[in-house]
């Protein structure tokens, strides 16, 4: 769902963008060649890309999802004005070494295709900020990947990634997608990327996280959901600028008192846990509106949530609470 949604906002931003025509067939764009930007041919049982392709040479955008596609040609470099390539949902196994000559790319979506490795000279693609290779064949982590230097949105979830060399650095990188992998442990390289916004870890079988959290003081999103992770460690008030932690669905059995410096935090989701108890400070954290903890094995919640200040939601169906404390009333209880 997630790619689908990706798929839409990138076709919709072409709209607004040029406000262009959107040719659906060659022979139609043949009719006027030159004024030919956008092109979608998604959808049209193509397993090689027409001769006729190459000649629009002012093509800033080509969709060609759901083809039969398994290779790119190396002409593809005719469209040295591409800005966005759209080739998700074909059997493309390689990628050309010619493809760091499209300079002006920007994003490239790969994502449901046959690839498990990226050629070295990507590294040329020096413009290019999106790159979807989501529901390949990856078993290793690409090293190309950390000298693209405009890259900040890499979507890599459902490989079969197992790790991250530690001196693996993305410093452009803002939003990483590594969910449903098979990472056992929390990647280290994951703290070089100093600009990182957005992380995405559910669906993995990571087991704990590291105590010492640094270098990710920009992090505004963290999914960790989906994982075997048994606490949450006291080094996580190091994420500064946390405004969205997403725990559920682990075996988490503790909260740090720590979690009440994470003065930015809006929404924390720890449903589907075993928690027994919750610390006092979970009330005092000072800009959470909505706190889910459905699916535990609460007992009792604290007398603090009677002086919680911004909160305004909390999660406490299915748990162990007999009596609902009437100083709850004030909120949105679920």
């Amino acid at each position: 769902m997630r790619q689908l949604f990706f798929t839409f906002m990138i076709i919709l931003y072409s709209y607004f963008l040029y406000s262009q025509h959107i040719y659906k067939t060659i022979s139609e764009a043949l009719l006027n060649p030159d004024d030919v930007q956008i092109l979608d041919l998604s959808y049209q049982a193509y397993d090689s890309l027409p001769d006729d392709l190459y000649k629009f040479r002012n093509l800033r955008e080509l969709h060609l999802r759901g083809n039969q596609l398994k290779y790119l040609p190396p002409e593809i470099v005719f469209l040295s004005n591409l800005q966005i390539l759209d080739l998700s949902d074909n059997q493309i196994e390689y990628l050309p070494f010619e493809i760091y000559k499209l300079e002006n790319l920007k994003v490239l979506i790969l994502n449901n295709n046959n690839l498990d490795s990226l050629p070295t000279s990507m590294d040329g693609l020096i413009n290019l900020n999106v790159l979807d290779i989501s529901n390949n064949k990856f078993y290793f982590f690409p090293s190309v990947l950390c000298k693209l230097p405009n890259l900040k949105e890499l979507y890599f979830s459902q490989n079969f990634l197992s790790d991250i060399p530690e001196n693996y650095t993305m410093s452009s990188i803002e939003i990483l997608d590594l969910s449903y992998n098979n990472f056992m442990s929390f990647p280290i390289a994951i703290f070089n990327c100093h600009n990182l916004r957005r992380l995405i870890l559910t669906g993995n079988q990571i087991s704990h996280l590291p105590d010492d959290i640094t270098g990710l003081e920009q992090l505004q999103y963290l999914d960790i959901s989906f994982n075997q992770i048994t606490s949450l460690p006291s080094g996580i008030k190091s994420l500064k600028s946390l405004e969205y932690l997403i725990c559920n669905n682990n075996k988490i059995k503790t909260i740090p008192d720590s979690i009440i410096e994470l003065t930015r935090l809006k929404y924390l989701d720890l449903s589907h846990n075993i928690l027994l108890s919750i610390p006092p400070s979970l009330a005092h954290i000072p800009h959470c509106i909505d706190i889910n903890l459905t699916y535990n094995h609460l007992n009792n919640l604290p007398l603090d949530f009677k002086n919680a200040k911004s909160l305004k939601y909390i999660g406490i169906s299915n748990n162990n609470l007999t009596v609902i404390p009437i100083e709850l009333q004030k909120f949105k209880l679920y």
